[in-house]
């Protein structure tokens, strides 16, 4: 199998929301790599998360940790005017700055990750995000491996 790419832009709904950007049916572990990402400063801290695993049955963004659930569900938190990915720096009077810039230095997202077969990249949205606010915008590659 060959690399895929996925780009575009989401918009929020003006409700709590799950957004799958893609679901492994490869029948095989993929990487994922994170060419870029950003988020719109609409919002607030927890207005959106990003989850790799299994369906999370998660309420408001909060995974069910605590009880037992969700025990396979890696949770992300995206945070507003976040802007991230591969190789994204500027050069300014001889030094780099910006590169795999986020939000403040409490911010951390990994820009190469794996998911297991039938797991999938989600996005959540709160009812902050309406359907005229672009909730993020993203360009990422699945690699599977092996084969």
């Amino acid at each position: 199998m060959t690399s895929t790419v996925y780009n575009g832009a989401m918009r929020g709904t003006g409700s709590n929301t799950n957004h799958t950007l893609y679901t492994n049916s490869t029948g095989g572990n993929v990487r994922i790599i994170w060419n870029y990402l950003e988020c719109s400063g609409t919002g607030n801290a927890n207005s959106r998360a990003l989850f790799y695993g299994p369906t999370p049955s998660q309420t408001n963004g909060n995974l069910a940790y605590s009880s037992g659930n969700d025990l396979d569900v890696i949770k992300l938190p995206l945070y507003d005017n976040m802007i991230t990915g591969r190789d994204i720096a500027y050069y300014v009077q001889g030094t780099y700055t910006g590169r795999h810039k986020m939000v403040d230095a409490q911010s951390y997202f990994p820009l190469e990750m794996m998911l297991a077969n039938t797991h999938k990249i989600t996005v959540w949205t709160d009812a902050n995000i309406n359907s005229t606010t672009e909730a993020i915008m993203y360009n990422f590659v699945v690699i599977p491996e092996g084969g």
